[in-house]
């Protein structure tokens, strides 16, 4: 598992006093952002192979609120890996309190938008953070 930490920020804020709910989706996305630049395929390395990697679905649930001030840790797993696409699971964390859960199915493809098999070792760069849920 990779974490990521993320401070929210003042503008983040709904109404109400709370993260707004699509907010979490940037958090998501920079998790994943990281966990592939720590494993050398960052976005750079993909666009220079004329590579990238779309979002085709996410299942979200929140648990509980966050607001301005809060350090939360994004925790990103790779639950599935396919010839073109890949099941992520991932949670919002503050502290021991879950904030958010979710599964995001991401597609490989070429910078035309064109579904495409992933490059030749980057499977086995994201099997650490392989974890099977039961």
């Amino acid at each position: 598992m990779h974490e990521t930490t993320v401070n929210v920020r003042f503008s983040e804020m709904d109404p109400y006093g709370h993260v707004n709910h699509v907010v979490y989706l940037a958090y998501l996305e920079q998790g994943r952002i990281d966990l592939m630049d720590h494993i050398g395929w960052g976005l750079d390395k993909m666009q220079e192979q004329g590579l990238g990697v779309v979002v085709v679905e996410v299942q979200i649930k929140y648990a509980a609120p966050a607001s301005y001030g809060d350090e939360l840790t994004v925790r990103t797993s790779v639950e599935e890996l396919r010839r073109a696409s890949s099941w992520w699971r991932q949670e919002i964390v503050r502290g021991d309190t879950l904030i958010a859960s979710a599964r995001v199915r991401g597609a490989m493809s070429d910078l035309s938008g064109r579904p495409t098999r992933p490059p030749e070792g980057l499977f086995e760069a994201l099997e650490p953070y392989r974890e099977d849920v039961d």
